[in-house]
C-alpha cells in the first residue's frame, strides 16, 4: 500500500471514530493499529530515502565545487596562452599571423577600468534587490505591519 492510501484508509478510519461519537471499537482499533503501522513502515522507508537522497546532494555539491574549480583553472590557463601569444606577437610587430589552421589579429580595443567604485554616480550603477526575510520576521512578531508581507504558519518534519 503506498503512503496516499494509508493516509485515505487513516482518515476514513477517523472519519468512522467520529461517526460513532469518538467510540473506538474492537474493529476500529484492529483496522488503526493496522494502518499506524502501515503507516510507520512506509514512513521509515521515506526516512531512509531522504537520508540517500540528502547524501547524493551532497555528493552533487561536492562535484559542481569541484568541477567548477577545475572550470576556473581552465579559464584562467586560456587567458595566460591569449596573453603569451599576443605579448609575443606585439614584440615581434606582427599584428597578423598564420599558425597552420588558425589566423591571428591583434586589434585594438576599449575597456572600462573603474579605479574608485564610490566616485561612480548612482546612474551608472545598477542594484539588485534583495528582501531580508529575517528583519521581515522580526517586525511582523512585533506587531508591525509591513506591506505585500505578512507572517504565515507552516508544518516541517523534522528526521532524526
Amino acid at each position: 500500500m503506498n503512503l496516499y492510501e494509508i493516509t485515505q484508509e487513516l482518515a476514513a478510519i477517523m472519519a468512522e471514530i467520529e461517526a460513532q461519537e469518538g467510540e473506538i471499537t474492537e474493529e476500529t482499533a484492529a483496522k488503526l493499529a493496522i494502518a499506524n503501522g502501515q503507516l510507520e513502515t512506509k514512513a521509515e522507508a521515506y526516512c531512509a530515502l531522504i537520508i540517500n537522497t540528502k547524501a547524493d546532494i551532497e555528493a552533487y555539491k561536492a562535484e559542481i565545487d569541484r568541477l567548477t574549480k577545475r572550470k576556473k583553472a581552465a579559464e584562467n590557463l586560456t587567458e595566460r596562452l591569449k596573453e603569451a601569444v599576443c605579448n609575443a606577437m606585439t614584440i615581434a610587430d606582427m599584428p597578423k599571423l598564420k599558425a597552420g589552421t588558425f589566423a591571428l589579429t591583434l586589434r585594438a580595443t576599449q575597456a572600462v577600468e573603474v579605479t574608485d567604485e564610490t566616485a561612480v554616480p548612482d546612474e551608472y550603477c545598477e542594484y539588485t534587490k534583495k528582501v531580508m526575510k529575517s528583519v521581515i520576521k522580526d517586525h511582523l512578531k512585533a506587531g508591525e505591519l509591513v506591506p505585500g508581507c505578512q507572517m504565515v504558519e507552516n508544518t516541517s518534519l523534522t528526521i532524526r
